[in-house]
């Protein structure tokens, strides 16, 4: 069985986390989308330690109009 592992949401500037529904967007009201996969290339504003109960892969920042 496959293990997932969910992104760390940004959400113009702001740290949503990793629950974030990005389907609860209207897609006409993105203006950038940057996806970082590993640590070493995220940068340090979006780079915050995983927490137990937190963990995550990856960094997802949305930008909006």
């Amino acid at each position: 069985a496959p293990v997932w592992c969910h992104a760390m949401v940004w959400l113009d500037g702001v740290r949503v986390g990793t629950d974030f529904n990005i389907n609860s967007l209207d897609p006409s009201s993105i203006k950038a989308v940057e996806w970082y996969a590993g640590q070493g290339s995220v940068p340090p504003k979006f780079n915050i330690p995983s927490r137990i109960d937190q963990r995550y892969c990856g960094v997802l920042v949305i930008w909006t109009r």
